[in-house]
């Protein structure tokens, strides 16, 4: 059974009606695996294979049925803006590019590490997280090293041409 019709299986025990809507939606996100999209570029997505389908409020009010029911994971960017993926069973946090705005994922073993030490240390159990660490990808460290490097002669003399990135 492909992920599509499992989750549709899913959702009929559960008593949720199999709409268009719903269908479009879960196909969004399966097609665009490990993409960490928003709920507008699930709606762009949607309209583009099916225009006029469903509106961007009706995808707000599938994706917080499918986060209710565990199908997707949301985490909130610095810019407050939602990001959905799909649930997997991998424990991983996300790593965003203050720069470039790229999103990567850790290894399952650096998270699990994460709540072993709860548990050990604060005698906590983790059932849910939802963790984000902001910084520099590489492409941006090294775009910026050679920024810093690239020297510039005028008639003044010689400067180093500036870049976004502070250390």
């Amino acid at each position: 059974m492909d992920a599509a019709a499992s989750l549709k299986s899913y959702l009929h025990r559960k008593g949720y009606r199999i709409t268009p809507q719903r269908m479009a939606v879960l196909d969004a996100i399966i097609r665009t695996e490990n993409k960490h999209l928003s709920a507008r570029e699930i709606h762009a997505i949607v309209q583009k294979q099916y225009p006029g389908l469903l509106g961007v409020s009706t995808v707000y009010k599938i994706l917080r049925m499918l986060e209710r029911e565990g199908l997707v994971n949301k985490f909130d960017l610095l810019d407050n803006t939602g990001r959905y993926e799909m649930s997997l069973d991998d424990a991983h946090c996300h790593l965003l590019c203050l720069e470039c705005g790229s999103i990567s994922e850790t290894e399952e073993e650096f998270v699990q590490h994460i709540c072993d030490l709860l548990k050990k240390e604060n005698s906590f159990i983790v059932q849910k997280r939802s963790l984000v660490f902001y910084g520099y990808c590489n492409n941006c460290l090294a775009l910026a090293k050679k920024a810093k490097e690239t020297i510039l002669i005028e008639d003044l003399g010689t400067f180093r041409v500036g870049n976004r990135l502070k250390f």
